[in-house]
This record gives C-alpha cells, structure tokens and sequence, in this order.
C-alpha cells in the first residue's frame, strides 16, 4: 500500500540522516575537523611547523575541531577561530600553518552560506578581518610598501573572495529552494 511505501521511504531517509551525522552534526565536518587537528599536531611533532610550546599543542583543537560546528554556528566558530588566533599569537608568536589556511578559507564561506543574520554574519566577518590584521602584524615586515600592500590585499582576498563564494552559493540555494 501507499502509507507502507511512505513510512519505508521516512525509515530510509532517517537511517541515511544518521549515517551522515555524528553527534547531531555532518559527518564531513567532523571529519574534516579532525583531519586537520591531525595535520597540525603531525606538523608540530615533526618540525615541518615551529610550535609554540604546550599552547600550541592545546589551543590546536580549538582551531580545528571548531570546524564541526561551521554549518550550524557559523558566528561561533569564527568568534572562537579569532580568538584563538589572538591568544595563541599573544602566547607564542605569529604561526603559518597549512590548518590556519584552510580555517581561514571555510570560516568566511561558512559565514556567507550558512548564517542566517546579516548582522550576526557580518560580526564573524569583521572578526575574521581582526584575526587576519593580528596575523598579519606579527608576522616579520615584508620591506617595502609595495610589497607590504600586496600581501594585506593577498590576506584580505583569503577572507573576501571565500565570503563572496558563500553567498553566491547561498543565493543559488535559496532561489532553488523558492522554486
């Protein structure tokens, strides 16, 4: 009959929800978090990135894992990525790493795709902008004007052009959805 095709298709729809999630949230974005704690304290451990000591080490969860939670709290996780950035700056110095990269490219798309205030979208954005400006003032003096004004623009466009990737993104989903 129709209503037991019906509740077979519910069943396999919620059994499919449940494979994709672990804890409440996307199983990609856990995945993904923990992948990148992996990186960054495999990174630390064998010298391919300078740690900073036991902060590093500590506050690299914060960097990575926060990404489990960038679909469902996107202004969470950027105010958590800012802040991290700040303290570790504050405690060890300026890091590169290929974890702050990658955060700081999903943080502004996450922002733009998923967040669903304009204003509250426009908080995580400034903090990002925040985080990357202290980045990039403790980082050593690139020399010349010129080329200290080449590399805010480079730093500005890993924000921006993520962000702008998002809301494209956004408004394509929102038109499909209205159709």
């Amino acid at each position: 009959s129709a209503s037991r095709w019906t509740r077979l298709g519910a069943l396999h729809a919620s059994v499919g929800a449940m494979r994709r999630t672990l804890l409440g949230l996307p199983l990609s974005n856990v995945v993904l978090g923990v992948g990148l704690l992996a990186v960054k304290w495999a990174a630390m451990a064998t010298g391919a990135q300078p740690g900073g000591g036991v902060a590093s080490w500590v506050l690299a969860p914060l960097w990575a894992l926060s990404l489990a939670w960038r679909r469902r709290s996107p202004l969470a996780v950027a105010v958590v990525v800012a802040a991290t950035n700040a303290v570790e700056i504050g405690l060890v110095g300026s890091h590169d790493s290929i974890v702050f990269l990658a955060v700081f490219l999903l943080i502004p798309y996450s922002l733009a795709a998923h967040e669903r205030d304009a204003g509250r979208m426009a908080v995580g954005l400034a903090a990002l902008l925040v985080a990357g400006g202290v980045s990039q003032a403790a980082q050593p003096s690139p020399g010349s004007a010129g080329a200290w004004t080449s590399t805010i623009a480079g730093d500005l466009a890993l924000i921006v052009v993520p962000f702008l990737v998002g809301l494209a993104l956004r408004q394509q989903r929102l038109r499909a959805d209205t159709l």
